[in-house]
């Protein structure tokens, strides 16, 4: 057990190191190699952000351990908005500013439901996975064209913070690393359920989840210090786009088949609820998310978490 925990903690250190210097190397030899910022930016950095899950539900799936995958994708989403927005929004309230977000709150909301509907049948299969592929194709083309439009008036061009070689081994160090830590991750995670009886899905909810989303978590506390708790919201909200879409895709391509029934019950409503909650408040007239909304959202996820502990144990 100790070792499959040192484990854990290890690939979690490497998973967050790899994947920021992976997208800082994608987004810089994108530059370099001309490609528009705005498509670096929806498309590199989009998928950059959400690589550790991505990483993660690809080699839990090619594993046989498609619940570990899924347990990511959903936790990833639960915890961004009770854990992260609602600490947040604790310790400075959070100013929606709906025209910024409006079109991924759109999507977030889309992609919610269209999950919903196919997982009703309590199966993750390989046409759900084109379905949800084709909705982040969808989205990431909406996203193009949008911000293509509101930066049609700019001036001037993107200055990479590395020059091609350098941008070139930061990528590759980034991807070789993620995919070396991944599996050191999963294996080990895999581990301590096979040895505490915990499930999969339980271990992807929590351990995971909570690992993969440490540096959104980082970089909204910094930017809430810095009188910028708005950015947390965006970041929130994207991120959940994209888990929904890409990472929900991942085992549904590799690993489709029955979903474990307490996904079903238990962790997709609590997505449901927390998501039209975050949406709502975002909508409503005044569009702020005030402390004791963030107090609540933090009180809903640590007693999920304690739910969940009490099950393990039981």
């Amino acid at each position: 057990m100790i070792i499959a925990l040192l484990s854990v903690a290890a690939g979690l250190v490497a998973l967050l190191w790899s994947a920021d210097r992976f997208v800082d190397g994608a987004s810089s030899l994108a530059t370099n190699l001309g490609l528009s910022p705005v498509l670096v930016g929806a498309v590199v950095v989009g998928f950059g952000t959400s690589s550790p899950e991505m990483f993660i539900a690809t080699l839990s799936s090619l594993d046989g351990s498609p619940g570990l995958a899924i347990g990511n994708a959903l936790g990833s989403n639960i915890a961004n908005i009770a854990l992260i927005l609602g600490t947040v929004a604790l310790l400075a309230p959070v100013n929606a500013i709906w025209h910024d977000i409006k079109r991924d709150a759109i999507a977030l909301s889309a992609a919610t439901v269209l999950t919903a509907v196919l997982l009703f049948d309590g199966t993750l299969s390989r046409f759900d996975g084109a379905l949800l592929t084709l909705a982040l194709v969808g989205y990431l083309g909406w996203a193009i064209r949008d911000a293509n439009r509101q930066s049609s008036q700019a001036t001037g061009e993107e200055t990479p913070e590395d020059d091609t070689r350098g941008a070139t081994i930061k990528l590759v160090t980034g991807f070789i690393v993620l995919l070396v830590s991944s599996r050191i991750l999963v294996s080990g995670a895999e581990e301590i359920a096979r040895i505490a009886g915990l499930s999969e899905l339980i271990i992807g909810l929590t351990i995971i989840a909570i690992g993969s989303s440490l540096p959104e978590l980082a970089a909204s506390l910094t930017a809430a210090r810095r009188g910028r708790a708005d950015m947390a919201l965006g970041n929130v909200v994207g991120s959940n786009v994209f888990n929904t879409l890409a990472v929900m895709s991942v085992p549904a391509w590799l690993a489709p088949g029955l979903i474990e029934p307490a996904a079903l019950t238990r962790d997709l409503p609590l997505t449901i609820v927390l998501t039209v909650a975050l949406i709502w408040m975002c909508s409503r007239k005044g569009h702020r998310i005030h402390r004791m909304e963030g107090a609540l959202m933090l009180a809903v996820y640590i007693a999920y978490l304690g739910y969940l502990g009490w099950l393990a144990m039981a």
